[in-house]
C-alpha cells in the first residue's frame, strides 16, 4: 500500500478509531472514579481528551513505515489519550483501572523498566499502552472491528512538561541536536526524578498526618453526639480548627478528652447553652478546644484561630484566666 492508498484508507477509518477512542476514555475515567478517593478532575491534573492524527501526522509516519517496509497496520497511535497524574506512583493507578476493563493491551513503553535498565541514562519517560477492541463492536451505528489500537499514555505532571518542551522538537527532529543540549535535557530530567521522589516523601507524610487528623475527628464528632444528643455541624470549619491547635502536641488526644467531660459534666450544658452565639459550639472542635486549654493555656493561645471572646469564654469554664 502507498502513500495516496493509506490517506484513503485513513478517511475511511477515522470515525472508527475517533469513537473507540471516545469510548474507552470514558470507560478508563470511570474505572478511575472506583479506584480513587478524590474527585476526578483533581487527581487528573490534565484533561485527558483522545485525539486521533491528523493528516500531517499520518502522512509523516506513513512515510517513515514504508521507508522501512514495515506494514501501516503496526501504527498503533492513529488514536490516542493521555492521562496526567502528579505522583509517578499514581501512574499504576491509572494502569490498575484500564487492567479492570479487561481489554487486550500491550504496554509499548515503560520508563521504570528503561530505568532499571539503563540506570545512568536520564531521557523522556512516560507509560505508553496499546489498548485493542477485544472483539467486533457495535457502537452508535459504527462496527468497530476486533484489535482496533489506542494509545494510551500515563505520565506524571513534571514529565508532561519535560515532553511538552523537548519531545516533538528534540526528539522527533530530522537534524540532530547538538550535545550540549542533550546534555541539558538528560539534566532536566535528573531533577525531576529527584522532585519526583521528593514529591512522593511529602504525599506520603501528608497522608499519614490527614489520616491521623480524620480519625480524630471522627472520634471528637462521636463523643460530640453522645454527650450532646445532636449531631456536630459544620465539619470542614470543626477539622480546621481542630488542626490548627494539633502544634499543642497532646499525647492521646482520644483517651483525655473522654476523661475531661467525664470529670467536667458541666461542660456540657455550656455547649449546650451556647449553642445559637458562636459557630463553635456547634461542631466537636469545642471538645478539643477544652482539652487544649487543659493541656497548655499558653500553647492554646498561641494557635487559637478564632476572633472575638470565645477562648475566653471556654478558659472561664475551665477556671483559667489569660490575664
Amino acid at each position: 500500500m502507498g502513500e495516496a492508498a493509506a490517506i484513503t484508507r485513513w478517511d475511511q477509518e477515522e470515525p472508527l478509531y475517533r469513537a473507540w477512542g471516545n469510548l474507552l476514555t470514558s470507560q478508563i475515567r470511570d474505572a478511575l472514579k472506583r479506584e480513587i478517593h478524590e474527585p476526578l478532575d483533581s487527581f487528573l491534573k490534565v484533561p485527558a481528551i483522545p485525539r486521533v492524527k491528523t493528516i500531517d501526522s499520518l502522512r509523516a509516519k506513513v512515510q517513515r513505515k514504508l521507508s522501512k517496509g514495515e506494514s501501516l497496520d503496526t501504527i498503533d497511535d492513529k488514536v490516542g489519550v493521555r492521562f496526567v497524574v502528579l505522583l509517578s506512583e499514581q501512574i499504576k493507578i491509572v494502569e490498575k483501572a484500564i487492567e479492570t476493563l479487561g481489554y487486550p493491551f500491550t504496554k509499548d513503553r515503560d520508563y521504570e523498566a528503561e530505568r532499571d535498565e539503563r540506570p545512568l541514562e536520564f531521557a523522556y519517560q512516560s507509560v505508553h499502552l496499546v489498548v485493542k477492541t477485544p472483539k467486533t463492536l457495535e457502537l452508535d451505528g459504527m462496527t468497530l472491528p476486533k484489535n482496533l489500537a489506542c494509545e494510551v499514555q500515563i505520565r506524571t505532571l513534571l514529565q508532561h512538561a519535560h515532553s511538552e518542551l523537548t519531545h516533538d522538537r528534540l526528539y522527533k527532529a530530522r537534524k540532530l541536536p547538538p550535545n550540549s543540549l542533550n546534555r541539558s535535557v538528560a539534566r532536566s530530567m535528573a531533577l525531576i526524578e529527584a522532585t519526583d521522589d521528593i514529591f512522593s516523601d511529602v504525599a506520603r507524610e501528608l497522608e499519614v498526618a490527614e489520616t491521623e487528623l480524620r480519625e480524630l475527628m471522627n472520634h471528637l464528632d462521636a463523643l460530640y453526639e453522645g454527650l450532646l444528643q445532636s449531631k456536630p455541624q459544620l465539619s470542614r470549619y470543626s477539622a480546621g480548627i481542630v488542626g490548627d491547635l494539633l502544634p499543642c502536641a497532646i499525647e492521646e488526644p482520644k483517651a483525655k478528652v473522654v476523661a475531661l467531660f467525664q470529670d467536667k459534666g458541666y461542660l456540657i450544658e455550656n455547649i449546650r447553652e451556647r449553642l445559637d452565639e458562636e459557630a463553635i459550639y456547634s461542631t466537636s472542635a469545642v471538645l478539643f478546644a477544652y482539652l487544649c486549654l487543659v493541656e497548655s493555656k499558653d500553647l492554646t493561645k498561641a494557635h487559637w484561630p478564632l476572633s472575638g471572646t470565645v477562648l475566653d469564654d471556654l478558659g472561664a469554664d475551665l477556671g483559667i484566666s489569660f490575664d
